[in-house]
């Protein structure tokens, strides 16, 4: 038989667990998904980590942290178009004070050569969240390439409009 006392003791945390809705729930679920797909990642089981992901993801699609760790576990399996698309995700779905996924597109975008398009990421993580030290350090670290970028830029359009003004 249930002690009395004891039910009455437990009735704060009781009637805390009945006040969780299914979408809360699910994103708890979620979230515990993520977490075991981040450490799984660290630990070298990336494969994993990639169902791992999948599952949260199939709780909560629309957490910008299940995309961002889904997308590490594919980068850290050399699939570096698969987790630039998961990051494109996780920006769609970040809220207006989230820097990271930004930051972690532009890594990735940094890597896979698309300097133009890391240097946006890397300027959106720092609006978004003026404090994201490691987006700046990355966006100065590219101010050299993104000049000679606009230069190259400057040039083509220079010569299109040489090449049209010789042609007409």
């Amino acid at each position: 038989m249930i002690d009395p006392a004891a039910l009455n003791a437990a009735q704060p945390s009781l009637s805390g667990i009945a006040a969780l809705t299914p979408g809360v729930l699910r994103r708890v679920f979620a979230v515990a998904r993520f977490r075991k797909a981040e450490a799984m990642i660290g630990s070298g089981s990336a494969e994993a980590a990639v169902a791992i992901a999948f599952r949260g993801l199939a709780w909560d699609p629309d957490s910008a942290r299940g995309w961002t760790a889904l997308a590490a576990a594919h980068d850290a399996l050399g699939r570096l178009p698969k987790a630039i698309e998961a990051l494109k995700r996780a920006t769609e779905r970040a809220g207006p004070s989230e820097g990271e996924p930004f930051h972690q597109l532009g890594m990735a975008q940094r890597k896979s050569g698309d300097f133009e398009a890391a240097i946006r990421a890397f300027q959106t993580a720092i609006e978004r969240d003026p404090n994201h030290e490691a987006a700046r350090k990355a966006a100065e670290a590219l101010a050299p390439v993104s000049a000679r970028l606009a230069r190259r830029r400057e040039m083509e359009a220079r010569r299109m409009r040489e090449n049209r003004r010789d042609a007409g």
